[in-house]
C-alpha cells in the first residue's frame, strides 16, 4: 500500500463583500478544522511539549482542487491530553500557528530515525487568496490589534491535569503522495480524482507551533499573556518564547 522507493520533495474580518456566500461558507468550514492548538516547529530548535501528550489517526487522504490549486488533503484527529501537574492554556489561529509534516524515513533496523519534510501549503482565511503568500490589500489580521494590545485577548479554557481533548485537524500538502498516471493528469488539470492517493511512507509526524514574532511587540505580547494568565494555566512557551509540541507517530490506514 506504500511506495517503497520513493522520494518526496524537501521543505520547512475584513472580507470584500463581493465574495460569494458559499466560497465564504466554506472556508469558514476549513478555519474551524485549522483553528485547534499551537504551531509547527524549526529542526534548529528542541519542540517542548511540557507534559502534552499528542497522538493522532487519520480519517481520509484525497486529492482535491481548492482555490484553484491541486492538494492532496490529510484528514486527521489530534488526541491531545495533559500529562502535567498544571493546567495549560494555548493560543492559535491561521496567520501566527503552523504545522509541519515530517514523513518517517527511517529503515528497518537502523538505529538513527530519519524524516522528510512534506511540502505543506499553509492556509489562512482572511487573506483574499488563502493559500497564498498574503500582502493583498484585502488580506485582514486579527491578530495585529490583539498583539498591540494584549489585554483584550479573551481568557482561554484550560485543559486541565489529566484532561483530554479531540481536535479534527486538516493539512494540505503539495508533496508525499502518489496517483496512477490517469489520476496524476487530471489532477494536475484540477479535475475530480476518484483515486485515493498513496502515501510514500506509511508514518509522519505533526510539528505545531505558535509565534507572534513577526509582529512588532509579539514577544512582548507572548510574555504578557503567560504573566497574566498565570492564575488559569501555564501558556507553554519554550526556549524561544514560541508554543511548539510534536504529536507522536501516526500510521496511515491501510
Amino acid at each position: 500500500m506504500f511506495r517503497e522507493d520513493s522520494t518526496s520533495n524537501e521543505t520547512d474580518g475584513h472580507v470584500r463583500i463581493a465574495r460569494s456566500v458559499n466560497t465564504m461558507n466554506r472556508r469558514l468550514m476549513l478555519v474551524f478544522s485549522f483553528l485547534v492548538l499551537p504551531a509547527s516547529g524549526m529542526h534548529a530548535q528542541k519542540l517542548e511539549n511540557h507534559g502534552l501528550v499528542v497522538t493522532g489517526s487519520v480519517h481520509k487522504v484525497e486529492a482535491k482542487c481548492e482555490e484553484g490549486k491541486p492538494l492532496f488533503a490529510v484528514h486527521l484527529s489530534l488526541q491531545i491530553r495533559n500529562d502535567s501537574a498544571s493546567p495549560l492554556v494555548f493560543i492559535g489561529g491561521p496567520g501566527i500557528s503552523t504545522d509541519n509534516f515530517n514523513f518517517i524515513t527511517t529503515r528497518p533496523g537502523s538505529s538513527k530515525e530519519t524524516l522528510l519534510a512534506a511540502k505543506v501549503l499553509r492556509y489562512n482565511p482572511y487573506q483574499e487568496d488563502p493559500f497564498g503568500p498574503g500582502g493583498s490589500p484585502s488580506d485582514y489580521d486579527p491578530y495585529a490589534s490583539l498583539v498591540k494590545n494584549p489585554e483584550r485577548w479573551e481568557d482561554p479554557e484550560p485543559l486541565i491535569p489529566g484532561g483530554y481533548w479531540e481536535r479534527p485537524r486538516q493539512i494540505w500538502l503539495t508533496s508525499g503522495f502518489t496517483l496512477s498516471e490517469k489520476a496524476t493528469a487530471a489532477f494536475k488539470a484540477c479535475k475530480p480524482v476518484d483515486e485515493t492517493p498513496i502515501p510514500d511512507y506509511p508514518s509522519f509526524y505533526v510539528e505545531h507551533r505558535t509565534s507572534l514574532k513577526k509582529y512588532p511587540n509579539g514577544e512582548n505580547a507572548m510574555r504578557s499573556l503567560q504573566e497574566r494568565w498565570k492564575s488559569i494555566g501555564l501558556l507553554p512557551l519554550d526556549s524561544s518564547g514560541d508554543i511548539s509540541y510534536r504529536s507522536e507517530s501516526i500510521i496511515f490506514p491501510k
